[in-house]
């Protein structure tokens, strides 16, 4: 089993050697296109005895949505539409909802052109959503122009 730290080293090189990376206030990577960003969390799963660890790719599509019947039922129809990523919702304060969408590698097994290819694709996949779905359902993107 791969250890945390040695985790953590070996995305952080695979990354840089394609990406512009930041690290963030809680350690993770940070890597941002156009209107958004994807961070890159490594996590131990430190309930199970043999300790398998994951990488956590991850984005904001849009924050501040206005929940409705029509926003719920194409997050419930369309989360599993894509190669890389799922929809989701998160319940944000003051009753709006954030929309993520949301990958995970086993990172005991990781390789570069694994990563690289998951948070490229995350990354083309939520500049191109979040324009849309702003545009059907409000909210803010990450970057406004």
């Amino acid at each position: 089993m791969t250890n945390f730290l040695e985790l953590k080293d070996k995305v952080q090189r695979y990354l840089t050697e394609v990406f512009r990376v930041e690290v963030d206030s809680d350690g993770d990577f940070v890597v941002r296109g156009e209107s958004t960003a994807v961070w890159i969390r490594c996590v131990v799963l430190e309930e199970a005895t043999d300790q398998p660890t994951i990488v956590r790719v991850f984005a904001r599509i849009l924050s501040g949505v206005t929940p409705t019947p029509e926003l719920f039922e194409y997050v419930a129809t369309s989360a599993d539409d894509y190669i890389f990523g799922h929809l989701s919702l998160a319940k944000e304060d003051g009753g709006t909802y954030g929309i993520w969408m949301t990958h995970r590698l086993l990172g005991d097994y990781l390789d570069a052109e694994e990563i690289r290819v998951a948070v490229g694709a995350i990354l083309g996949t939520v500049d191109e959503l979040d324009d849309d779905l702003k545009a059907r359902f409000g909210g803010r993107r990450l970057v406004e122009d």
